[in-house]
């Protein structure tokens, strides 16, 4: 069995996380990224910002970069159009944070070729 604790913790300003893993970082990322691309299409900004702030963390703490993505590909078919933006804002955050090497862009670029016709100009 996976053992799993993660610690929340609130200051006043902003929240920071800490994530402690002792086995299973997929198991981990499988459960919470799918919550987080929920919460990136949240109708509060401070929700959306904050869903960023935590995938951004997770790429930083617990995962690879690509690893992190690889489980976010299904959010640019996310149903709500403000989660498929937000995983568009987060692909930018992580260019911005971590450059292109990281990452596999040849997986990436169909699936933001896909949301050139997205129906939702937003």
């Amino acid at each position: 069995m996976c053992g799993l604790n993660c610690i929340f913790l609130h200051s006043h300003h902003s929240p920071t996380i800490s994530v402690s893993l002792s086995l299973c970082p997929s198991l981990f990322l499988s459960v919470v990224l799918p919550a987080l691309v929920d919460r990136l299409g949240d109708g509060k900004d401070q929700v959306r910002e904050n869903s960023q702030t935590v995938i951004l963390r997770c790429m930083e703490q617990t995962a690879s970069p690509m690893y992190v993505w690889e489980k976010l590909l299904p959010g640019f078919k996310h149903k709500n159009f403000r989660s498929r933006e937000g995983i568009c804002l987060c692909l930018s955050a992580t260019l911005s944070t971590y450059g292109a090497q990281p990452l596999s862009l040849s997986k990436l670029v169909p699936h933001l070729c896909s949301l050139t016709g997205d129906q939702n100009p937003q």
